[in-house]
């Protein structure tokens, strides 16, 4: 499952902890509609899906894995 929140997700990586958390709380108010009467991280298991955090932190390792030597920005990445 990938949401719209998430598009970008490789350029707001390095969020302060208290919007990483608010983005945790959208996706934690989601699954509640979703699951009702179900715990939040036994939700994520049944949905089949990690939290924010745990997805961004995928996609950023993905993206600088990805990022070829001749990219601009290599050498900062690197």
């Amino acid at each position: 499952m990938s949401s719209t929140l998430e598009c970008a997700s490789v350029v707001f990586a390095n969020l302060p902890k208290y919007l990483s958390q608010d983005l945790d709380k959208i996706q934690r108010r989601a699954l509640a509609i979703i699951f009702p009467l179900i715990h939040y991280v036994n939700e994520l298991t049944r949905a089949g899906i990690l939290t924010f955090q745990e997805r961004r932190t995928t996609a950023c390792t993905k993206f600088v894995q990805r990022v070829s030597s001749e990219y601009p920005l290599h050498p900062l990445i690197h």
